[in-house]
């Protein structure tokens, strides 16, 4: 059995401090991983930690598609996304990614601090909108 690699090892901790895990929750993701095995990642096989990997990047996933789901709400409720699947017109909102965020394509934005900063960005105005209301 080989162990984990450094460049594995990295995306792990790099994963564990994205999401915010704590020791108690990276001890139960290690556990699974290597079927209760061991206890500390520095023990994980390669194959053990691309498993534990893989579920730190599949909650990355997730939490990517809730906050385009909120971005795109949000949106859509300031008219810079209009028309319904599969005519979707996203120029308004690409335009205005473009000029903030210099990405330029909302489906484009693929990390979850820059998708936090667009939803601040929609929220805070929205909120001027309904202040002047």
């Amino acid at each position: 059995m080989s162990l984990r690699t450094q460049a594995q090892n990295s995306r792990f901790h790099q994963l564990l401090s994205q999401h915010k895990i704590d020791a108690e929750t990276k001890l139960e993701i290690v556990k699974t991983a290597s079927d209760g095995r061991c206890e500390s990642s520095s023990d994980l096989s390669r194959i053990e930690m691309a498993k534990a990997i893989k579920v730190l990047e599949g909650r990355s996933e997730d939490q990517l598609k809730r906050m385009r789901a909120k971005a795109l709400n949000l949106a859509r409720s300031l008219g810079l996304v209009s028309g319904e699947k599969p005519n979707i017109d996203f120029s308004k909102l690409n335009t205005w990614i473009a000029k903030y965020y210099h990405v330029a394509y909302f489906y484009e934005v693929t990390d979850t601090e820059t998708l936090s900063k667009v939803i601040t960005g929609l929220e805070n105005w929205r909120n001027s909108l309904n202040k002047k209301a």
